[in-house]
């Protein structure tokens, strides 16, 4: 006797929850507004960066930040003061590491730098 298999191809729905489904569309229209907003200014370094006063890296990203609004980020909270590398030993130091000078060579700042704990892998590792 001959048995009949038959397979279901559709892929698996998830179901969103309503708070993330609000994210979605939350993300959906930042990434809309994002390529209104950018209109190809940076896929053109001559009609995008270069027209900026300055193009290094944090004069750029500054500008970026000012265009989208980004006020409310404190940059320098919980910055230890005083000590050579702040970025590391701050909120930030989960997400960057600041490559500057020899730590450009190595690749990754010295665990000397760091003057609190981290527990992300790229510092463990």
């Amino acid at each position: 006797m001959a048995e009949t298999l038959t397979v279901d191809t559709t892929p698996d729905s998830e179901v969103l929850t309503a708070d993330e489904q609000d994210s979605l569309q939350v993300g959906e229209k930042m990434a809309e507004a994002e390529q209104q907003l950018l209109a190809g200014k940076y896929e053109n370094a001559e009609q995008g960066i270069f027209t900026l006063d300055e193009w290094h890296d944090s004069f750029v990203f500054d500008a970026v930040r000012k265009q989208f609004n980004l006020n409310e980020l404190n940059w320098s909270s919980g910055i230890i003061k005083g000590e050579g590398h702040p970025l590391i030993n701050s909120d930030w130091g989960a997400y960057l590491d600041h490559l500057k000078g020899a730590r450009k060579d190595t690749g990754k700042s010295h665990a000397k730098d760091l003057k609190i704990r981290r527990t992300e892998s790229y510092w463990t590792n």
